[in-house]
Formats: structure tokens, sequence, C-alpha cells
């Protein structure tokens, strides 16, 4: 039996194993390049199951309880022409983060996270709206031995970044109601991500969001990781879904 813990510092929503990284774990039985559907908020600190199944669905499970499932391919999306770092670091004061934050220790965007202890992803909305972007120089703490960001840490870096791309570096996405008390009316239900090339740690890096599509209740998100020089190094799709109403 293979198992897998989330570890008590990757979390987004207090409690609540982070969706970004959740998802680049699972990613890993499924050959890397994954969708990745979360079905029940994943629990810190405990010992999940992964199972797989002979047509290469990989589950992960809490007791009996299915926390999410991934299958294998990479996303099929529409990338926009990258900015520059520069142009990125002049957009990312902008981050409504640093202004208000429902979740200030989120370990993608949060605010209040030590460095090397969250990845200080925070991005602002580029002129012309319809997007953000944000510099990013990970952590050597995010690295393997050679270097190389890990996977999970780079599907975690373009968490967050799906829903800020839906905003154009706003508070809210067009058309979706808040719930009055400034949280996020929104929660991650699908990730799928493709990570295309090397993420240097202590290099410099571009993370920009932008928004997909909007359907009913589904409102898609894209984002991606280039390097300094503009090469594509990772790209994702988020689904966002309603939060249950309180």
């Amino acid at each position: 039996m293979t198992t897998l813990v989330i570890g008590p510092q990757y979390y987004g929503f207090p409690g609540v194993g982070f969706g970004g990284y959740v998802s680049g774990r699972l990613a890993e039985f499924a050959g890397g390049a994954a969708q990745v559907t979360l079905r029940s908020p994943p629990p810190l600190e405990r010992e999940l199951t992964v199972e797989q199944d002979p047509e290469g669905r990989v589950r992960l499970l809490d007791d009996d309880v299915l926390v999410a499932e991934a299958v294998g391919g990479a996303p099929d999306v529409d990338v926009p022409d990258p900015v520059g770092f520069d142009e990125a670091a002049a957009a990312s004061p902008g981050f409504i983060g640093f202004r208000k934050h429902p979740f200030p220790m989120c370990f993608c965007c949060g605010t209040e996270r030590a460095e090397g202890e969250g990845l200080h992803v925070f991005p602002g909305g580029l002129p012309g709206g319809g997007g953000v972007a944000a510099p990013w120089i990970p952590h050597a703490n995010f690295a393997s031995p050679d270097g190389t960001v890990r996977p999970e840490f780079v599907w975690s870096a373009l968490d967050c970044p799906t829903y800020f791309g839906m905003t154009g570096g706003g508070d809210r996405v067009p058309g979706v109601e808040g719930d009055g008390d400034g949280r996020l009316a929104l929660t991650t239900g699908r990730i799928h991500t493709a990570v295309l090339g090397l993420v240097i740690a202590e290099e410099r890096h571009v993370v920009m969001g932008w928004p997909v599509s909007s359907d009913g209740r589904k409102h898609l998100g894209g984002a991606a990781v280039f390097s300094e020089g503009g090469e594509l190094r990772a790209v994702s799709v988020a689904t966002w879904l309603p939060l249950p109403k309180r």
C-alpha cells in the first residue's frame, strides 16, 4: 500500500491541505502531467492511501472518503505572451492581498508567511486588465539537491494565480457574487497542470494568470511559469466552483 501525508505547513484555508500542493503530490503517481479533481477537503497530518486502477486513474483516500483523483495528461490552453521580470515586479505591488487577505498564511500567496516557508507569489494586475503577473524567485527550501524546484511546488505556485488571473487583479471574479465578509466566493475544484521544463531555485521567473472561461457555476483560470528569458516552464488550468453557502 502506498501512503501520502500532507505536512502541516501546506495549507491555504486553515487546516485544509493546499489544493495545488496536494494535486502536485498525487500527480506524481499519474505520470507528472495530470488533471486532478478535488473531491473533499484534504486533511493535514493524516496517512492517506493512494490507489491506482488498471485504467491509470489514481485515487487519494482518507479511510473510505475520496479526497482526490487524478488522470494523466497535459492541459490544452492558449498561453499569453509572457511579460518580462521587471514588468511583473512592477505589477506585484498591486496584489490585492497586500491590502486585505482572507487567508494571509496561504502557502502560495500568503503575505504573512516567512521567507522559505511560503512561496511568496503575489500577482498584481497588468496594465489594460485581463491578467496578472508576479515575479518569483523560488527559495532553495523548495528544491531538490540539484537545485530544481520540486514539481509539487511548481503546481502550488500556479494555484492562486489562476484565481487572481480571473479577477484581473481586483478582489472579485466578474459575475461572481461574494459572501459579504471579504472571503473568497470560490474554491478550487480541479487542477490540470504540466511542468514542461526546469524551474530553478534562486533564479528569476515570472508567474502569470489569466481568465479562460466561465460557464454557469464553473469558472476557469489559467496560469503559467516562465523563465526570465520568456521560456514556458509550466502551465495550468484550474476550475473554480462556488463555496457552499453558510
